[in-house]
C-alpha cells in the first residue's frame, strides 16, 4: 500500500469477509488521522460503559459518528 501498513491486518481471521488487499489499497487515501489523546480516552471509557450496560448503544453511536468520524447534522456527511 504504498509504503502504509496497517497494523495487525495480517493476522485477522476474517474468513474473507473483510476487504481484500486491492480494495484495501483502495482505502488508502482515506485513512483516518490519528485521534487525539483526548478523544480516545473518552472513546475508551465510552466503549466500556456501553460494554458493561452503564450506557446507551444510541449515545456511543452518536458520539461516534460525530466526534470520532466528522459526521454532523449540519454538514450532509
Amino acid at each position: 500500500m504504498n509504503g502504509v501498513t496497517l497494523p495487525g491486518w495480517d493476522r485477522l481471521r476474517h474468513g474473507g469477509l473483510l476487504l481484500d488487499p486491492p480494495r484495501l489499497r483502495g482505502l488508502e487515501p482515506h485513512i483516518p488521522q490519528t485521534l487525539s489523546y483526548y478523544l480516545e480516552q473518552e472513546l475508551r471509557r465510552r466503549t466500556a460503559a456501553v460494554t458493561e450496560g452503564e450506557a446507551e448503544a444510541a449515545e456511543f453511536v452518536l458520539f461516534v459518528l460525530q466526534q470520532i468520524c466528522g459526521f454532523g447534522p449540519d454538514s450532509g456527511a
